[in-house]
């Protein structure tokens, strides 16, 4: 008997290998993925911060007598502190998110260091699921992510005081 083909038993067994294999390699692949695009982000805010803080180097006697200067990234780009993503439009795009920065640069003197600093924020959101080291503003005051938190845990739901296990407070 000339067999051409393959039984069903053989085509079973090479969809469950295939299978098995998609089941243990694509959460690796989309783990390295969300890697890259988190490391992406905290390069570029690495990048808006330091430029920042070049620009503001040479009258930071001035935001000494002020409490905290806010910048938001179009005007970072108009006075060529930092550099657009997009020629024409005045936008840094967000490698994490696919949109682009929509926070500010808070700019502060801060007494301990003796110097200026500069701590890209954005506006804290109740929805957001926020990461180790990313920093946030609520009501005027900075935070930051030390743990990678779920939305809605800035405070904590007992007591109403800030969730020291995932944010605390930026100094400076």
């Amino acid at each position: 008997m000339n067999k051409k083909g393959f039984t069903l038993v053989e085509m079973l067994a090479v969809m469950i290998v295939v299978s098995l294999l998609m089941v243990l390699v694509v959460p690796a692949i989309v783990n390295v993925y969300t890697s890259v695009r988190r490391n992406s982000f905290t390069t570029k805010v690495n990048y808006i911060e330091t430029n920042t803080l070049k620009y503001v180097n040479s009258f930071k006697d001035d935001i000494k007598n002020q409490s905290c200067v806010d910048y938001t990234i179009d005007q970072l780009i108009s006075v060529g502190a930092i550099i657009s993503d997009n020629k024409g439009v005045n936008q840094i795009e967000n490698p994490y998110t696919g949109g682009t920065f929509d926070g500010k640069v808070r700019v502060c003197y801060c007494k301990s260091k003796l110097d200026v600093v500069a701590n890209y924020v954005e506006e804290y959101n109740a929805s957001t699921y926020y990461h180790k080291g990313d920093k946030i503003i609520y009501n005027d005051i900075l935070y930051t992510c030390i743990n990678d938190s779920e939305p809605n845990k800035l405070f904590d739901s007992n007591s109403g005081n800030v969730n020291t296990n995932y944010f605390q407070v930026i100094e400076c």
